[in-house]
């Protein structure tokens, strides 16, 4: 009897463990969907932000949305041969229910290092990055201005 309730209590465990797992990956998913819509909302597509970063915009026969991407070096017998696309808000599905434009999910090593990353100060970076930017563009504007 002993091992009986041994197994039941085994079993229950492990349902607690993958409910709470289950929260948790969801609430690390919707955490960086949201710091990831705040970065695609200030960040222009296709330019190279700090430590690889960059928003990808996907254009869809309805419409298009902005994605937040880093680019991970796959390795093939222990040398970097390919560079992988992962979406930090990926929708695992077609965009605009469009079957021509399907848009990876998110996965948890690339949303744990997006995590990580933003610990270590990745947006003050871009902040910085935005700045510098803005400053260069000024000046090229000035430079424009005083050419009329």
């Amino acid at each position: 009897m002993e091992k009986g309730n041994s197994i039941i209590n085994a079993v229950k465990r492990l349902e607690r463990a993958g409910s709470e797992h289950s929260r948790a990956t969801q609430k690390l998913y919707e955490a960086a969907r949201e710091v990831a819509s705040l970065i695609e909302a200030q960040v222009p597509a296709g330019v190279k932000l700090p430590r690889g970063y960059y928003v990808k915009e996907i254009c869809s026969n309805v419409g298009c949305a902005d994605f937040l991407c880093i680019k991970i070096p796959l390795e093939y017998a222990g040398t970097q041969h390919y560079e992988e696309t992962r979406y930090i808000d990926g929708i695992g599905r077609y965009l605009h229910g469009d079957f021509h434009c399907w848009v990876p999910g998110q996965d948890r090593a690339t949303v744990l290092k997006f995590a990580e990353d933003i610990a270590d100060g990745l947006l003050d970076e871009i902040a910085e990055w935005l700045e510098a930017r803005a400053a260069k563009a000024e000046q090229a504007a000035e430079v424009l201005e005083n050419a009329k």
